[in-house]
């Protein structure tokens, strides 16, 4: 797991690139950085153009304020490191500086030595070319030799990690027999080693960042040898008593309190593969001398990205006031000279809502008798609740609103039905009761009361057809009248001659037909009928009128026609026979 596997990092916009991409963007990267600086009139910086304006503006307020001695020396120095950063990106376009060490830092192409800064690989490359000029010959610097001895003491990450790799091979050959079960002995521990690591880089991979040394699989690779403990402990992991899920006593652990960092990782993988380390130190001053700080917020940047940085700080812009409540609601009314009470009320110099208790309601003192302050209170006679003599006269104009809404005054078609009427109503027989059809036609007669709430003049209802209240007999409906009747024609004076209209009235129309009922007036209620009442007969409530004498006498002729004619059919049987 190399570092160059997943990618460099370009040393001048710190974007990831693969190994053969990371060459040419380089060279891209130079001349767009280059093309996009400018200098600063007032403190002499590097800017970027679209940023020149707002930080000239501010660099000048700045320098207003902070006028000293030291200001023109800081300003040169500005000048010659903004010099340096144009010659190395010109340089960098050209090709003549590019060669990118796994780390993302460059590397002399003269020495070889890796972890130079963007500011420093100039400066370096030319001390070199002196050196040789003059010595004849450059050797390339050891990783472990050039490391300082303080740093050796201090227990810096990659000496104490070698060292302690150095110690594990020789803790090895003094228990192993011969030299191929060392072999074995140190390749299975370097498997186990490399497996945590690589692992404790992921937070839920919680069992690789809790070893219990009692484990076998760990016991066997790790915990009999006291080298391989303390390269673990390096990297950050503790020895701890830790008691398991499965255990009652606390047993020794190593523990790492959070995951492994790449960086570190790297350097782990790397010490284990028997790779040659580059000195940290070098890269940790490079990198701390080309950050600034910033005059706002304190945090390091790049000294290409401060100028940036400062004219987009939060710090830097001007805080949004707090809302003031007491000022948003009493600023502009008589109350407003309380602005001040109410804000210590409400505990905004002690620290909120919670700093301060509110004062106790103003309470009447009880009397002396034994009653309480609620004596004078008065009784609502809607509601029945108890108020102040102010407080009930406000309260009785909304209480009494809804009983005005609703009177009589406001809606005087209402007649609300009482408890007399009521119980008259229903002491009276449905019979004997108004219809509904009478009530109607009182409706219709009034011109003052609506109808149904949409017409004030409805148009008037057609009589009803009368109803049919006797079915004729079966003799009735088979009748037939005699050959003589039908074989009768009327003259044609007595076609040509119109009755009179009370012949007309009296002569039924057929056999079927019912004499017309009395039509049902809408002044005149028609009674109901009962439930149980029996049919009404034809013959004895509608008798039949009587027959005329010209019926008379056309009903005998067509009995003697009938009788004559079945005498001659008698008498012609006889003859035949």
């Amino acid at each position: 797991m190399a570092f160059f596997a997943k990618g460099q990092c370009c040393p001048i916009c710190s974007q990831s690139f693969l190994a053969n991409s990371a060459k040419y963007h380089i060279k891209a990267c130079a001349r767009q950085t280059l093309a996009q600086l400018d200098t600063c009139s007032s403190c002499g910086r590097l800017v970027r153009k679209e940023d020149l304006k707002e930080h000239a503006a501010r660099c000048r307020a700045r320098g207003a304020e902070a006028a000293s001695e030291g200001s023109e020396g800081l300003r040169k120095t500005w000048q010659e490191k903004g010099k340096v950063l144009r010659v190395t990106l010109a340089k960098i376009e050209a090709g003549e500086i590019g060669s990118l060490d796994p780390r993302g830092f460059f590397l002399c192409s003269i020495c070889g030595q890796q972890g130079l800064g963007l500011t420093e690989v100039l400066s370096h490359e030319e001390a070199c070319r002196q050196r040789l000029s003059t010595d004849g010959h450059v050797s390339r610097p050891d990783a472990m030799t050039s490391v300082d001895a303080s740093a050796g003491e201090d227990g810096g990450l990659p000496v104490s990690l070698a060292q302690a790799f150095a110690d594990l091979k020789q803790e090895i050959l003094k228990v192993a027999a011969d030299e191929a079960e060392s072999s074995c002995l140190l390749a299975l521990s370097i498997d186990r080693l490399r497996d945590v690591a690589r692992n404790a880089c992921f937070l839920e991979e919680k069992k690789y960042r809790r070893l219990r040394l009692s484990n076998p699989a760990v016991a066997e690779a790790i915990g009999r040898w006291q080298s391989s403990i303390r390269m673990l402990e390096a990297v950050g992991f503790e020895s701890v008593m830790h008691t398991s899920k499965t255990g009652t006593d606390p047993e020794p652990h190593l523990m790492l309190p959070c995951q492994l960092a790449e960086s570190t990782l790297q350097v782990f993988l790397d010490i284990l593969d028997g790779k040659q380390v580059a000195q940290p130190d070098t890269a940790a001053s490079t990198t701390s001398a080309v950050l600034e700080e910033c005059c706002y917020c304190h945090r390091k940047f790049r000294f290409d990205r401060i100028a940036k940085h400062e004219t987009r700080c939060p710090e830097s812009k001007p805080r949004t006031a707090k809302f003031d409540a007491a000022r948003k609601l009493l600023g502009g009314t008589p109350g407003e000279h309380h602005i001040p009470d109410v804000r210590e009320l409400l505990g905004r110099r002690e620290g909120g809502l919670g700093s301060t208790k509110l004062p106790p309601l103003v309470m009447k003192h009880h009397n002396g008798d034994g009653t309480g302050a609620f004596t004078d209170l008065h009784e609502c006679n809607r509601c029945k609740r108890r108020f102040s003599a102010e407080a009930l006269e406000k309260h009785a104009k909304r209480c009494n609103a809804p009983l005005a809404r609703t009177s009589e005054v406001d809606r005087p078609h209402v007649r609300p039905l009482g408890a007399e009427s009521e119980a008259a109503r229903r002491s009276t027989p449905r019979a004997s009761r108004p219809s509904s059809a009478s009530s109607a036609a009182s409706r219709s007669r009034d011109p003052k009361l609506p109808r149904d709430g949409r017409d004030s003049n409805p148009k008037p209802r057609p009589e009803a057809k009368p109803e049919r209240t006797s079915t004729p007999s079966r003799a009735e409906r088979t009748s037939t009248p005699s050959r003589a009747e039908r074989t009768s024609t009327p003259s044609r004076a007595e076609r040509t001659s119109t009755p009179s209209r009370a012949t007309r009235a009296d002569r039924p129309t057929s056999s079927r037909a019912t004499p017309s009922l009395p039509s049902l007036s809408r002044a005149e209620p028609r009674e109901p009928r009962e439930a149980h009442a029996e049919p009404v007969k034809a013959s004895s409530a509608y008798p039949l009128p009587a027959p005329s004498a010209k019926q008379e006498i056309s009903a005998a002729v067509m009995k003697s026609a009938v009788a004559l004619g079945s005498l001659n059919i008698v008498s012609f049987l006889l003859s035949r026979a």
